[in-house]
């Protein structure tokens, strides 16, 4: 067993200090940013397949669909950067076997990818298409919003809304991540943490217990918010597409996003989307 690849429950404890004055190099260059805008295509297509295709129109296909794409995302991953199997063999050598991290993938596209599908089936698909009298979505009060102009939509109302959301989304994240997931279960997020240096493999490796706690955590308080307070089903499904990305691609490794350094220098910064913005580490 490579010794060096050994990781101490408590070791994603340690602050390794701040991200430093040098910037990190990209070190897949062009072919980097390549991947990650195919990445983000095909983030953004599903969530738009989940919504254009709900549970009683084809929606299990567009589940299946997000599943297999999701797969050839994980196999460019491993075809351009030599971090991912870097982490496959740290993960092996602290414990975490073959069966466990395919495990872990397929759990983690149920709670998100699954999870998004059906709360954007359960509170927006009705709204954003043609809304059915009688439904099950009638007791949001939903209107069809397909006659509204793009300056309805994308206008300063859902901007704000969406600031809104994603800071109720972090709220609901940091508490979570730093004062159970690091100082009081640390064993549960190591699995995570072993993954020094992230990629989007990285995103897909987590206990079962961590992507509950880390992914339904921000969207109960960002939904809740949304329910009884801004009540805005376009905005709503605005911010699931795009936390989604957010969260995901916060580890990809030619991005160099605030939670790439969480992971690489071991910084106590433990937002995840808005507040990681403005984080000085």
């Amino acid at each position: 067993m490579p010794t060096e690849f050994l990781m101490n429950p408590n070791d994603h404890l340690k602050n390794k200090g701040k991200y430093g004055e040098k910037k990190d190099p990209n070190e897949l260059g062009m072919i980097g940013w390549v991947a990650t805008a195919y990445y983000t295509v095909c983030y953004f297509f599903m969530n738009h397949c989940f919504i254009k295709f709900p549970y009683h129109t084809h929606g299990y296909w567009s589940l299946a669909g997000s599943f297999l794409l999701l797969t050839g995302m994980l196999a460019v991953d491993f075809a351009v950067s030599k971090t991912p199997m870097k982490n496959v063999e740290r993960l092996r050598a602290n414990g975490y076997n073959t069966q466990v991290q395919i495990g872990s993938f397929v759990w983690v596209w149920v709670v998100s990818h699954f999870g998004s599908w059906l709360f954007l089936n359960m509170l927006c698909t009705e709204m954003l298409n043609t809304h059915t009298e009688g439904d099950w979505y009638d007791w949001l009060g939903a209107e069809p919003v397909v006659e509204a102009s793009w300056y309805a939509i994308f206008g300063p109302k859902t901007l704000i809304y969406l600031a809104i959301l994603f800071t109720a989304a972090d709220l609901g994240f940091m508490p979570v991540h730093e004062y159970f997931l690091h100082k009081t279960a640390p064993h549960i997020h190591h699995m995570h943490h072993v993954c020094v240096s992230s990629s989007l493999h990285s995103s897909y490796v987590f206990h079962a217990l961590d992507i509950v706690c880390e992914f339904g955590t921000p969207v109960a308080t960002a939904t809740l918010t949304h329910l009884f307070i801004l009540k805005d089903p376009v905005s709503y499904y605005m911010w699931v597409a795009a936390s989604v990305w957010w969260y995901f691609m916060g580890h990809d490794e030619t991005l160099k996003m605030a939670h790439w350094r969480h992971h690489k220098y071991r910084v106590q910064d433990y937002s995840a989307y808005w507040f990681a913005l403005f984080s000085n580490n």
